[in-house]
């Protein structure tokens, strides 16, 4: 504990949403990109960020992703990869309409962060350095494990 009596790694704030006329705006046209087929899947990253999302998306479909997160923000790795900031989505959407969907969420901050990929494992690099690179089957054996509340194998 620090001498505030904040426990260290903790701040003790809770995260304050500046502007919800912004992010309201965003979801709305978001919103709009999904109904019109754009999008092929998105994904909040309000519980475990943006690796937790990637992780639930590529579980989810069985497939795997390569992803950079290099350019998404000069905070450190933990905080980029886990940080639950408000208004962040992860979005799929295929090749053929990537530049429909960037054009349809002008004047909202966007990222292209990596593509999807038959591979069977999610990567993800900051730039030149590996981060992580997991294999889907063994990232959807632990999330089943830790379903089963009897101590039987899944």
């Amino acid at each position: 504990m620090t001498e505030s009596g904040q426990t260290d790694g903790i701040g003790g704030q809770v995260p304050q949403l500046p502007h919800p006329e912004q992010n309201l705006a965003m979801y709305r046209t978001l919103s709009t990109t999904i109904r019109s087929g754009i999008v092929r899947t998105a994904h909040d990253c309000s519980e475990g960020g943006l690796a937790v999302a990637l992780a639930e998306m590529c579980i989810g479909g069985r497939m795997g992703a390569s992803v950079d997160i290099d350019g998404t923000g000069s905070g450190d790795v933990w905080g980029r990869l886990w940080g639950e900031s408000l208004g962040r989505f992860v979005v799929a959407v295929s090749q053929d309409h990537e530049s429909a969907f960037l054009a349809g969420m002008k004047g909202f901050p966007t990222t292209v962060l990596g593509t999807v990929e038959d591979t069977g494992s999610l990567r993800i690099t900051d730039g030149d350095d590996p981060l992580v690179n997991v294999e889907v089957e063994a990232m959807t054996e632990a999330w089943k494990g830790t379903l089963d509340m009897t101590g039987g194998t899944v």
